[in-house]
């Protein structure tokens, strides 16, 4: 009938039916015939186009409208719900019958099918801990919290249920440690990577820099989804590698885990949560302005603040309050503060060293004895695959806060390149920070390889098979100048003129440097063990002289051998991008205009 929007009609508004005149509310019935309110409508001239627009407001049936409301209540809960269940489903049927190395990115696909399809109406969490995490950053009101988690985590017992019925004797998944591992193992690798599962989906769900207004990202689901495949195949063998409480509750009712261990990972992830809503403000404190943080005292003080103000309360200094106000970080000038950059830096070097090695060390032991002996050499890929979901999901979260460099030979060719994007004084502050994390995660294998039993062993550098030094030489200096190229045409391109150069808002950024990293390390897999970064060289290194005793041996050659084709594949990569990008060293004649 014409009639686009009949909830636009107002009584108070002029209609055609009376002339101009407000329409006001309908005539009782003893002013005028019992006729239908169509038919009444229809009899005037424009009747065909005003009806719907008349008869709106008093003719909905109360039932529906009711029933509409209580629909748009419950819809977010029911689509995470769903979302669980279907993660659920899809983890314990490739526990039960599938390819145990293909489980972790299976359910990371199913992660993100959830939040890209099943939770566009809902808050797309699918996950106990982020909803926390949400609620502790101020992110969501805690009411919405705990209904997300009852929803959750019903999704994930229905989903344990099936898979379990499905898997039959297989199906029944146990929530426990790895053989010949305890429960301080366990605790290591869930709060490790469930605190970058948290960390990663507040970074790209509701970061404000990530997120400005009516720009919203496009890659979380990605992003979240990939951290799955990262703490999958490192935490599989030692853990299970749930990183959701949702999937502990559900396969622990449904496969008759002891409930000891089911309340000690509900512990795990209740602490991940809260070191990734500390975590999350001390590298974006500009988000402490929007949770109400008292301006006085560090970052770090703040951030507990908002995160548990009963047991952290920063003192208040008038002075400094007024000293610090909210930046403007929608400002193409705003550029976070020095630590906050360095921490960024050693967080993600920490998270992709120790996935390579962990995952490395783990393949074996998940696939079986015959890829221990060497039978099947392609259970060693998945640590390149592991590892680039890991460098692809902390790249999203954190590239626009220090670049995402997380790898000493990008810090010294985006040094090299000049510009004024990374001055030698910050590279190299940039590559101590990342020796650090990969000490850090060195320290953290070699504290799960503590035990003999286990048999967790760190790959050696060296030549793989029979290969050379030289082998290793061209393999690695070739493959990193690639990475490294990619990552400096991905997030250093500044000139206007480049009108196809990507941004750290993009959505293909990180995902070109992952899978760049992912394509050297599969083709380099038998020739040089695919490194292509020397703070994972340092950080094997350094895990075997800590898994050793302190056994320096001949490790230190292989690494400082690595290092520096690794170090010279990132000068050819700073050399090649100043050939392709002359416009990045000359002035842009309209802006030298503008200025003049």
């Amino acid at each position: 009938l014409g009639c686009r929007d009949p909830c636009a009609a107002r009584a108070d508004a002029p209609s055609e039916l009376t002339g101009g005149a407000p329409l006001g509310p309908p005539p009782p019935d003893s002013v005028t015939p019992r006729l239908p309110a169509r038919g009444r409508a229809l009899a005037h001239p424009a009747g065909a186009r005003t009806a719907c627009r008349a008869t709106w407001p008093w003719h909905m049936p109360s039932a529906r409208k009711r029933a509409v409301e209580a629909a748009e209540t419950i819809s977010p809960y029911v689509a995470e719900f769903v979302g669980v269940f279907f993660i659920a489903t899809t983890f314990g049927c490739n526990a039960a019958g599938g390819d145990i190395l293909w489980l972790p990115t299976s359910t990371a696909f199913a992660i993100m099918v959830g939040m890209c399809a099943i939770a566009t109406g809902a808050g797309g969490h699918l996950n106990p801990a982020v909803s926390v995490a949400f609620g502790l950053a101020r992110k969501e009101r805690w009411s919405e919290v705990v209904a997300h988690c009852i929803s959750q985590v019903l999704g994930g017992m229905l989903g344990g249920y099936f898979a379990t019925c499905a898997g039959g004797e297989e199906g029944h998944i146990p929530v426990h440690p790895g053989k010949g591992l305890d429960w301080l193992d366990a605790f290591i690798v869930e709060v490790v990577y469930t605190t970058a599962y948290c960390f990663v989906a507040l970074n790209c769900m509701v970061a404000m820099r990530n997120n400005p207004p009516n720009a919203r990202n496009q890659f979380a689901p990605l992003a979240v989804g990939f951290v799955m495949i990262a703490g999958g195949h490192a935490a599989m063998g030692i853990s299970g590698g749930f990183l959701n409480p949702a999937l502990v509750v559900g396969f622990g009712v449904a496969g008759g885990s002891h409930p000891r261990w089911c309340l000690l990972y509900l512990g795990f992830h209740t602490v991940s949560a809260v070191l990734a809503a500390v975590l999350f403000f001390m590298v974006r404190p500009e988000e402490l302005f929007s949770a109400g943080a008292a301006a006085g005292g560090s970052d770090f003080d703040r951030a507990c603040g908002v995160v548990c103000p009963c047991l952290f309360r920063p003192r208040r200094d008038a002075a400094e309050e007024d000293a610090r106000r909210e930046p403007d970080i929608y400002s193409a000038d705003y550029r976070p503060s020095a630590p906050v950059r360095l921490l960024s830096e050693f967080l993600g070097t920490y998270v992709v060293a120790l996935t390579y090695m962990l995952a490395s060390a783990m393949a074996p032991h998940i696939a079986g004895d015959g890829a221990r002996k060497g039978a099947v050499r392609d259970t060693f890929a998945v640590a390149h695959w592991a590892t680039a979901a890991g460098l692809l999901s902390m790249t999203y979260a954190l590239g626009n806060v220090s670049g995402a460099h997380f790898n000493p030979a990008v810090s010294a060719a985006v040094a090299m390149t000049g510009r004024g994007v990374c001055s030698w004084t910050e590279a190299f502050f940039f590559i101590a920070s990342q020796a650090g994390g990969a000490v850090a995660a060195a320290a953290t294998v070699a504290l799960i390889a503590r035990h003999a039993t286990a048999k967790i062993e760190v790959r050696d550098l060296g030549p793989v098979l029979s290969r050379s030094w030289k082998s290793v030489a061209v393999g690695e200096t070739i493959f990193t100048a690639v990475v490294v190229l990619v990552v400096l045409c991905m997030t250093t391109v500044k000139s206007p003129r480049y009108l196809k150069a990507p941004s750290t808002r993009s959505f293909q950024f990180a995902l070109a440097i992952a899978t760049c990293f992912a394509a050297g390390g599969f083709a380099l897999e038998d020739v040089t063990g695919g490194i292509m970064n020397p703070a994972v060289s340092f950080g094997i290194s350094s895990a075997g002289f800590l898994s050793s005793g302190f056994d320096v041996g001949g490790r230190h050659v292989g690494c400082l051998v690595y290092c520096l084709w690794q170090l010279a594949g990132g000068a050819i990569a700073a050399a090649l991008f100043m050939l392709t990008h002359p416009l990045e060293y000359e002035r842009d004649p309209l802006l030298s205009e503008a200025a003049a």
